[in-house]
């Protein structure tokens, strides 16, 4: 086999010189030809170098799910700061029980006269009712409770001391001196038919003694002295009767003269009940009325024209007679109930009959006696009653409730003015918007949050109230989240 038997590489010689001279195949090295999975192999290797160290892109996700989550954390833990850190609206009170009550079961129905007009109060409390009583009519002698009150008003008098209190003797007040004209006067007037006390000329009477002889008796001749004595003249004494009718608001009421003789002298039975409250506070008039007889300096022994004085509970005050009034009877009676004195005041006025004073008589005495059956102690508000509730900030409502009965002298039917007065805090101040209130009844010390006051007439009655349960914050859920 020769030379030219060898293979030989196609395209060429077979032999690369590196320098043009020197071979290849002299320094060790054989040069193949690039395949193509050669070349993709390489492609490969080359871009894995290319890319970064570290994770790569594979991790970025997992990055930013882990920033949004911390992000949250710290918004979701201001948010709960803000809300737990904002103030809260303080309890209010609402529903507080309030206004006008009537008191349950049938209002009485008094044993009224069959004629003339008449007035029942109790007083205290208030009327308990009426007949025609705002009509002016003559009232006679009654008009004398003006006379006298007047005259207490200008010259003041103690009242006497009590047998065996102790008490010193008070003045019976300046000495008023009869005069000659004073007996005609009485004279004509005893002939008339009125109403007088026997007087002497150059007779002294001191103002209790005239007063008495006022009001005891009831005469006329007395009043007509004492009005001179006072004001100087009659009319001006008229004047001031007048004045101080305005003033009690006795607006169906005029005066025209000091004794009650005149039919211009008119009153209603409405007034005339407010004149005998007025009077009788006055402790010398209130005293005068009650007494059954008087000894005076001439007359002598005289009896009170009220003969129920000193009888059932009668304590005054004065009966009046004319053929135009017919008979009057103003009257005041005591009653205890539950452990309270009370007042019965009444009026019958243009009473006719056999006799129409005595007729005027047994109307009062039926009145009085009926009106003390009427009154009792009575229940306005029993414990445990909701009065009111107290509303938290949340919503929730807690009941307020009375602790013990309000309980008060009335009668069935009657109107009575109740008012809640409650507060929330010590001391009767609200506590502050944002305060927190600890369990327990309002206010935290366990004290009522208040109480109810029950109003008839010049009766007050308060109880205390409470929640009728422990209030306390409002729960975490809800400072959570509320808008």
């Amino acid at each position: 086999m020769t030379d030219h038997d060898e293979p030989q590489p196609a395209g060429g010689s077979g032999l690369l010189s590196a320098d043009g001279g020197e071979s290849a195949t002299s320094r060790g090295f054989r040069f193949r030809r690039a395949t193509p999975a050669h070349r993709a192999t390489r492609a490969q290797s080359a871009r894995n170098a290319a890319r970064p160290t570290g994770g790569g892109r594979g991790h970025r996700p997992a990055l930013w799910a882990t920033a949004a989550l911390a992000i949250a954390v710290v918004a979701l833990g201001a948010l709960t700061a803000v809300q737990l850190a904002r103030p809260y609206a303080a309890p209010k009170i609402t529903g507080a029980l309030a206004g006008t009550h009537v008191v349950a079961g049938t209002r009485p129905v008094l044993p009224w006269p069959a004629s003339g007009e008449a007035e029942v109060d109790v007083q205290g409390i208030g009327m308990l009712g009426a007949l025609h009583a705002t009509t002016p009519v003559p009232i006679a002698s009654l008009t004398k409770m003006m006379t006298a009150l007047i005259v207490l008003t200008d010259h003041p008098l103690a009242p006497l001391a009590a047998p065996g209190s102790g008490g010193g003797a008070p003045s019976d007040g300046p000495v008023l001196t009869v005069s000659r004209t004073d007996v005609t006067t009485a004279f004509f007037e005893a002939l008339g038919g009125q109403s007088v006390a026997r007087v002497a000329a150059g007779e002294t009477l001191t103002e209790r003694q005239a007063l008495e002889a006022l009001l005891v008796p009831s005469a006329n001749n007395i009043a007509a002295i004492l009005a001179v004595w006072d004001a100087g003249s009659v009319s001006a004494f008229v004047a001031k009767m007048n004045a101080q009718a305005q003033a009690l608001h006795m607006t169906g009421t005029h005066y025209a003269d000091v004794s009650g003789v005149d039919p211009a002298t008119v009153s209603d039975a409405h007034d005339l009940v407010l004149l005998a409250e007025q009077a009788m506070a006055n402790p010398t008039f209130a005293q005068i009325v009650a007494e059954p007889q008087v000894v005076l300096p001439v007359a002598g022994l005289v009896y009170n024209d009220n003969a129920l004085v000193g009888h059932d509970q009668f304590i005054g005050v004065k009966t009046g007679y004319t053929s135009q009034a017919g008979g009057c009877f103003t009257f005041v009676t005591t009653l205890t109930v539950g452990g309270r004195l009370l007042h019965i005041v009444g009026v019958v006025l243009g009473q006719r009959g056999r006799s129409d004073l005595d007729t005027a008589l047994h109307a009062g005495q039926l009145l009085a006696d009926a009106a003390a059956r009427t009154v009792r102690e009575i229940t306005a508000v029993p414990a445990g009653e909701v009065v009111a509730s107290v509303v938290l900030a949340s919503g929730q409502r807690i009941p307020v409730t009375v602790r013990a009965p309000a309980r008060l002298l009335a009668w069935p039917g009657l109107r009575v003015q109740v008012h809640a007065s409650i507060s929330l805090g010590p001391h009767g101040s609200p506590p502050p918007a944002g305060a927190r209130l600890a369990a327990g009844p309002l206010p935290g010390n366990g004290d009522p949050t208040g109480d109810l006051t029950v109003t008839v007439g010049t009766q007050r009655v308060s109880v205390a109230v409470a929640t009728a349960r422990p209030v306390g914050s409002p729960s975490l859920l809800w400072r959570l989240t509320r808008p």
